[in-house]
């Protein structure tokens, strides 16, 4: 019922045009609602939407407000929560819409993560992360996610070798010594991500 305000129309017309947006701001100011909201848009649209929450008391939270939001829609996308508590019939249901794709908008939280693709090998069309500073913790969960959206494994060590370069060959520039080589070999994985990331 609100208009969003300044920061928030910003957000949007990021999210909107398809654009990675971080959304920064203080406690309180709508983030959340916002990428609710974005989730339910995205869902209705035909796109497979993962939502990973830091611990099982957001995830529970998330979950309970979209649930809500869809019963204002025309369109109920189909919202499945993957959470810790889940046992017997009630988990290996869950398992199983996950793995057949059933559903629209995925929750998980980010212990779940590096075990999703086991269960849903395929790629999602938008991530949305509540608390990316939880997540980008555990090395690995950058990479599922990576993976989860189409990225391969050549292409996310292409992009970690490449901030490897960067940074050697700023500190080796700083203590003076050569980086001619390092230069060349950072020249050749921007061409390789370029040529491989042009084909996606």
């Amino acid at each position: 019922g609100l208009k969003p305000w300044g920061a928030q129309r910003a957000w949007i017309k990021r999210l909107l045009r398809g654009e990675n947006t971080v959304l920064v701001a203080p406690t309180g100011v709508g983030k959340t609602t916002l990428l609710l909201v974005y989730a339910l848009y995205s869902a209705t649209r035909n796109k497979k939407v993962l939502y990973v929450v830091p611990t099982r008391s957001l995830g529970d939270q998330v979950y309970s407000k979209l649930a809500e939001m869809i019963s204002r829609y025309s369109k109920n996308p189909r919202i499945l929560y993957y959470n810790s508590s889940l046992r017997g019939k009630s988990r290996e249901s869950v398992i199983r819409s996950i793995s057949s794709g059933d559903f629209d908008i995925l929750v998980v939280t980010s212990a779940f993560l590096r075990r999703l693709p086991t269960y849903y090998p395929h790629t999602f069309t938008a991530v949305i992360v509540d608390d990316a500073d939880s997540l980008v913790k555990n090395e690995k969960n950058i990479y599922v996610l990576l993976s989860l959206l189409g990225y391969s494994r050549e292409d996310i060590e292409l992009s970690k070798r490449r901030v490897e370069l960067v940074r050697r060959i700023v500190i080796d520039k700083v203590v003076g010594r050569e980086t001619t080589t390092l230069i060349k070999e950072l020249i050749e994985v921007d061409m390789k991500l370029e040529s491989s990331l042009r084909v996606k």
